[in-house]
């Protein structure tokens, strides 16, 4: 592997063959064996769409080739897909394992980061069909070229695309030299199929590469000025670069044109329900006599039902107030609530008519979600130091309640004995005269009079005056963390127990703010907020309303968030061989170099990043061009000409055609590092065309086919599996780059693994389009990867991948019969095939067979299939309500003109077809 490359003369045949086949042919010839027939049209157009865009063939494009015999017609169809946007984004979910790309830092919190950009930039790279020379060089050091541009700088977030800690406690140092180590092997496996790892403690005997030479390649990643751990939640990891102002303004447009879409979405439905007779009496209605009052001495009223460019109505005082960070609105108590992370919370400023020290009374709904709720839930603050009234939940689940004198810190503190339910609203009030003893202090929970533990009663001469009052936070950097709020209200006086009940059984929704209903646009205003309780349709479009302003709040936080890059530092840190790779005890300084066995540093280039890219793709290199080609083979035949993609070296496997291996490679470099011109040269080659079956002696002879004695037999990767369905179903949507999205998971999950006050503590699922983007795009947490994804053999990200495994398991049938995502593409498959004019049973599960396998069944498929929905007709018409179960699952709404009963029916068998393994098969 570390003999430089020389171009091979071609094995005997026709020049007008395609060189691959020549070099193929001549191994089979010495073993004895010969080619496979060609596969037919139907499978080759299959197994080109998959390797070149990602995605599958559609019927129209299947039946044109089926009927285009132009002698040119193969490799004019190799050209389209090639020339399409979607080969950049098909080329890039490779790319990705080989970064080590996720939207988030990993380690135990797993803060949410923003590397999207860089990620879009990849794409358009391949796109563009940038030479792989360029492509990479810009990656390792595009900061460091002359003048250089926005996209040189950002294209160097692959060497950020590392895991960062938030962890207090953690020493910096040694993680800072953790990022580098992981930058050093990221660069040896990818680009120089090396596993230099082992080197970073001792050397090896009979391994050239010695610990001196990984130091020396530490060094050319050693002079970034970042630290070793970033502040929790809030820091963005330096060097980093904003986003240019015209991808903010797209992206904000974009998000707003959702928003305003679906807020005439829910007028409309107001307005038609309006509209259908309902009663327009400008009189008192019955129910306005039950609708009770809000006691006297109301201060304050905060009903939390919205938010409204980032600020929260006070009703009582009719003022706003702003938010800060981003609260997420939910569904409450009565109409809206506000969900608490711990980083977001609301500053209430200072209600001048209420003093701590005099009588008061606090009312407000409160849950605790999955029973982790902790924090303060309100606080008075002197100052932004210093607090003088909290109320909190600890983490034993019960009330604190507690007045600070800071300045001869005294206090007076009582905490509950009884513990707040999980996943359940409840009622919270405190009365308080002003007296400083136990005796004064009333605290309620669902209007139950409780007898909490006096902790502290030492406090003298009051609290000092408020300034600031704060919702969900405290002096701390943490506040309310996995709870919801509703309904605060603030009293100028001590409540009785009778009115605290009043409260518990108040209701917004009919008191419209304790005023009788007389005049029709009260009536009207009561009417859509029965229509939050009542209608589950309407719940379920305000509902995404809110989220979509959830993203209009998260899409500020994502432009205000850079991208890391790479940046080097004004004066070269010093670099030394680590004692058994430990950060704190350096032997020998070392400067920048590269290993002498694969080929020795020009001493006159410079001693960086930019120095080592050149180094790397100089003509003498012997392994770089090598371990591309070799990569792009096995993404196009499923297996490498080397197996160990990873591995060049001496415990890696021998290349099984070593004399194409350095064909590719020298016809790569002539080429000018031409990437489409390689993957044409690979998918145009008979050899790829092949036919998947298999003879006998075959079996026994090559069950690997690593002679290529027969075409490539490759299960779908995850990301095809899930994009398979949603283009098939006409669900998947055509929108290049963006931010991740949030696509169906099982709820939950995320909280399982969440650690501390964290931003992604609960997964918020996205809604329209976003739910249908390609699985590129899906959101990547690296502590949990999206689960249906990991279950077809996803990595986790965490470092560099260049070959994923490759399992069997009973899961991933279960994961396409019942992820939310594939039953909806199904249901869709068969709306699509139900709607076929004058169509048979026959020639509609045809072309549902076809849509998921790209050729058309045979007579017994079509035999068992035709069983299948004719008892599926049967089960439904006896069980109508799981008909109309299974059609509700997923967002797109069912077509109403269709029968329920057929389209089950059909659904149950496009669910099937999908599960049949050559449905996730290349072809």
């Amino acid at each position: 592997a570390f003999s430089p490359s020389e171009k091979p003369g071609l094995p005997q045949g026709s020049s007008q063959e395609n060189p691959i086949d020549l070099f193929i042919r001549d191994r089979l010839q010495q073993e004895g064996l010969k080619p496979a027939a060609v596969a037919s049209r139907e499978k080759i157009i299959r197994r080109l769409s998959f390797d070149l865009r990602g995605l599958p063939p559609s019927l129209e494009e299947i039946d044109a080739f089926l009927a285009d015999d132009r002698e040119e017609a193969y490799e004019l169809l190799v050209d389209r897909f090639l020339a399409e946007k979607t080969y950049g984004e098909r080329m890039a979910m490779e790319w990705m394992d080989l970064a080590r790309y996720a939207d988030s830092h990993g380690y135990q919190d797993d803060i949410e980061r923003s590397m999207w950009p860089w990620r879009d930039w990849v794409i358009e790279a391949f796109n563009q069909n940038m030479p792989y020379d360029q492509f990479v060089s810009w990656q390792l050091a595009g900061d460091l070229l002359p003048d250089a541009t926005y996209e040189q700088k950002l294209a160097t977030g692959f060497n950020r695309n590392h895991k960062i800690t938030q962890e207090v406690g953690v020493i910096d140092e040694e993680y800072r030299v953790t990022y580098v180590l992981d930058r050093v092997n990221t660069f040896s496996t990818a680009f120089l199929g090396l596993t230099v790892e082992c080197a970073q403690c001792h050397d090896h005997k009979y391994d050239p590469i010695t610990q001196k030479d990984y130091y020396s390649l530490f060094g050319f990643f050693n002079n970034v000025p970042e630290k070793g751990r970033v502040d929790y939640g809030v820091e963005v990891a330096q060097p980093a670069l904003p986003l240019p102002e015209e991808k903010v303004a797209a992206l904000r447009a974009y998000v707003q044109g959702m928003l305003e879409e679906q807020t005439q979405k829910v007028k409309n439905y107001q307005d038609n329900q309006w509209a259908k007779g309902f009663t327009h009496q400008g009189q008192e209605t019955e129910s306005t006599s039950a609708m009770g009052h809000i006691p006297s001495g109301l201060v304050a009223y905060y009903p939390l039902d919205y938010i409204d460019n980032n600020r929260i109505n006070d009703v009582r005082n009719q003022r706003t107030e702003p938010v800060i960070n981003q609260l997420i609105p939910v569904t409450g108590k009565h109409s809206g609530a506000l969900e608490f992370m711990g980083t977001n919370y609301a500053n209430l400023k200072n209600i001048k008519s209420l003093n701590f020290n005099r009588p008061f009374s606090l009312s407000f709904w409160i849950k605790s979600l999955d029973g982790g709720i902790r924090g303060t839930v309100l606080a008075a603050l002197a100052d932004e130091e210093n607090s003088t009234f909290l109320v909190n939940i600890t983490n034993d689940k019960t009330i604190n309640v507690q007045w600070h004198n800071f300045r001869n810190e005294t206090s007076f503190q009582i905490l509950s004995k009884e513990t707040l339910p999980a996943d359940q609203w409840a009622h919270i009030s405190l009365t308080y005269d002003g007296l400083n003893k136990k005796t004064g202090v009333k605290l309620y929970l669902d209007g139950k009079l409780l007898n909490p533990y006096l902790r502290k009663s030492d406090l003298r001469g009051g609290i000092p005056e408020t300034s600031i009052l704060l919702l969900g936070k405290g002096t701390g950097e943490k506040g309310l963390m996995a709870g919801q709020l509703d309904e605060v209200m603030l009293f100028n006086r001590v409540l009785r127990p009778t009115e605290i009940s009043q409260l518990i059984n108040y209701d917004p929704v009919l008191a419209l703010e304790s005023k009788k209903i007389k005049t029709q646009s009260d009536l009207k205003r009561l009417f859509f907020e029965q229509l939050t309780h009542e209608d589950g349709y309407y719940q379920a479009l305000t509902e995404r309303l809110r989220e979509y302003k959830i993203r209009e709040g998260r899409t500020e936080d994502i432009v205000l968030k850079p991208t890391m890059i790479m940046h080097d530092r004004d004066t070269a840190r010093a670099t030394f061989v680590l004692d058994r790779g430990q950060y704190d005890a350096p032997r020998e300084q070392v400067e920048p170099g590269t290993p002498s066995a694969v080929m020795p540093f020009d001493p006159t280039s410079d001693k960086n990043r930019l120095g080592l890219a050149r180094w790397l793709f100089d003509p003498e290199n012997p392994l770089t061009a090598r371990v591309a080609v070799n990569r792009y083979w096995q993404m196009i035949f499923g297996r490498g000409l080397v197996a160990t993609p990873g591995d060049f070296g001496s415990q890696g496997s021998l290349p099984s055609h070593p004399a194409l291996l350095d064909w590719l490679a020298v016809t790569f470099t002539e080429s000018g590092w031409d990437v489409k011109q390689l993957i044409k040269t690979m998918v145009t080659s008979v050899t790829y065309q092949q036919d998947v079956q298999m003879s006998d002696r075959l079996k026994r002879v090559d069950p690997q086919n690593i002679l290529l004695a027969r075409g490539p037999q490759v299960r779908l990767p995850a990301e095809m599996v899930r994009d398979h369905a949603l283009n098939a179903s006409g669900l998947l949507s055509k929108k290049i780059g963006g931010p991740s999205v949030k696509p169906y998971q099982p709820q939950g999950l995320w909280l399982e693994v969440a650690s501390g006050n964290q931003s992604l503590r609960k997964y918020i699922q996205d809604h329209g389009a976003d739910l249908y983007r390609r699985s590129l795009y899906t959101f990547w947490k690296r502590t949990i990867p999206p689960p249906s994804m990991t279950i077809f053999d996803a990595p986790t990200r965490e470092q560099c991948i260049v070959k994923r495994g490759a399992t069997s398991t009973p899961m991933q049938a279960l994961v396409l019969l019942n992820d939310p995502q594939f039953v909806e593409a199904a249901r869709l498959v068969a709306t699509r095939v139900l709607s076929m004019e004058a169509a048979t049973s026959e020639d509609r599960i045809t072309s549902a067979f076809r849509l998921a396998t790209s050729r058309y069944p045979n007579a017994e498929e079509l035999k068992i299939l035709l069983n299948l929905l004719e008892e599926e007709i049967r089960e439904f018409e006896t069980n109508p309500t799981g008909a109309e179960q299974l059609l509700n699952i997923g967002e797109q709404s069912k077509d109403e003109k269709q029968d329920a009963i057929q389209l089950a029916a059909y659904t149950i068998v496009a669910n099937a077809i999908f599960n049949l393994t050559e449905s996730i098969m290349k072809g």
